[in-house]
């Protein structure tokens, strides 16, 4: 009888399995993705909007648009507008590529998870995360409108498999180079993601050779650097101070130089205001419909809820995040997706953190605190949505598949000595 290891361990059989993982990934996410855009087409876009208005701008060589009507300046990202310029000086529209290209990149994770659990574990790992990826409903439905999530669901992790042979020394200098151009790429399209600069130096220099490690790491570093000019110099141009990225990252940077342009994002009583007016209708009308009262979160209270919610699986009847005031209830074919493809995997993926540890397991106890680094930032933010959380799901499954390969492993070596 054929074992699964045989089949996967087949170059031949698994250059098919993967390919074919890929199309039927591909041919799901283009085939909703017309059904959802060809229905609705920009009916419930919020942010899609603004990354297609200011796409647009783009593209008739305004590169200082307004932020829609709430400032004068931007506060996103260059990387999705850039995309959405290129599809209109392109192709003539700046929709449909731009949602076949969020399709396309979307389908390419089948390949990024394979190797990455083939680097961390085994091809069988690698396999599975795979096939995680193809039916994943919440992966499929961020394609569906002008976004920056089915980038960033790719990009984290094709970020972290360079850095992963970077830190067990597989082509280091090519693969920091990679890294370092991916990374501004992420960083461009999401500028939160910097935050993580810290934790992808410390991986470069875990190296047996001091100067190997340094070098790496400083090429990452310039790289990075030289990538970021452009932009940098437009928002020197439009803001006549040093702005990294986007204003939002003036709310740190502030506290060292410069104006905070960026409090949207980080609490204040202002925005705190502003965002429980923007949804107050909406929660009323939900909070009456749901037989609930409607209540502001405490001082604290705030905090735990937003925890709470960010790794929350399923919303089986109405929740109320951001201060309490924003309601939130999936269907049941999302309450099954969340449940399925993440929250099945949340057990594990405590117990694999504390294995990790124990076993000082440095790649496997780095890769699974990321995740709760990163609800702890989105949990300050206040902002625990779900497509936030989306990126680093992967990280969860593949800490759960890693506890699992281990209690099996020893479980064969006591079977095979009783």
């Amino acid at each position: 009888m054929v074992s699964i290891s045989s089949i996967v361990n087949n170059s031949n059989t698994r250059f098919w399995l993967l390919g074919t993982m890929f199309f039927l990934a591909l041919l799901l996410r283009l085939g909703t993705t017309y059904v959802e855009y060809a229905n609705n087409g920009t009916e419930g876009w919020s942010d899609a909007k603004l990354y297609l208005a200011t796409g647009m701008a783009f593209s008739e060589g305004d590169f200082f648009p307004p932020d829609g009507t709430r400032t004068p300046y931007m506060i996103i990202g260059p990387g999705i507008p850039l995309i959405v310029a290129a599809s209109q000086l392109v192709f003539g529209d700046p929709i449909w590529p731009v949602l076949v290209l969020n399709c396309l990149v979307s389908a390419l994770l089948v390949f990024v998870l394979y190797k990455l659990g083939e680097a961390i574990m085994n091809r069988n790992a690698g396999m599975l995360l795979a096939f995680w990826s193809v039916f994943n409903l919440s992966l499929i439905r961020t394609n569906y409108q002008i976004l920056k999530e089915p980038y960033l669901i790719t990009l984290v992790p094709l970020v972290t498999l360079l850095l992963v042979y970077v830190s067990k020394k597989r082509n280091m200098l090519m693969n920091t180079v990679i890294s370092s151009i991916l990374f501004s790429v992420l960083i461009h399209i999401d500028e939160r993601f910097l935050v993580y600069l810290p934790i992808v130096v410390v991986t470069i220099i875990i190296s047996k050779r001091v100067s190997k490690r340094a070098i790496n790491a400083l090429i990452f570093i310039v790289i990075l650097l030289i990538s970021m000019i452009p932009w940098t110099i437009r928002n020197y141009k439009q803001f006549d101070e040093l702005v990294i990225l986007t204003p939002r990252t003036t709310s740190f940077t502030s506290k060292a130089w410069g104006t905070n342009w960026g409090q949207n994002h980080f609490e204040d009583d202002s925005r705190k205001e502003s965002l429980i007016q923007h949804r107050i209708q909406a929660a009323e009308a939900a909070a009456e419909e749901a037989r609930v009262e409607l209540r502001e979160y405490g001082k604290y209270e705030k905090y735990l809820m937003a925890f709470y919610h960010y790794w929350k699986p399923v919303y089986l009847k109405t929740n109320f995040i951001q201060y309490g005031f924003r309601p939130v209830k999936w269907s049941l074919s999302h309450n099954l997706s969340g449940l399925l493809f993440y929250g099945i995997f949340l057990p594990l993926y405590i117990i694999g953190i504390f294995v990790a540890y124990i076993r000082k397991h440095h790649i496997m106890l780095v890769l699974g605190m990321i995740p709760i680094f990163h609800s702890l930032l989105h949990t300050v933010m206040i902002w625990p949505l779900e497509r936030y959380r989306l990126p680093m799901n992967f990280l969860i499954v593949l800490t759960a598949l890693w506890v699992i390969l281990e209690y099996t492993q020893i479980i064969r070596i006591k079977l095979r000595t009783s």
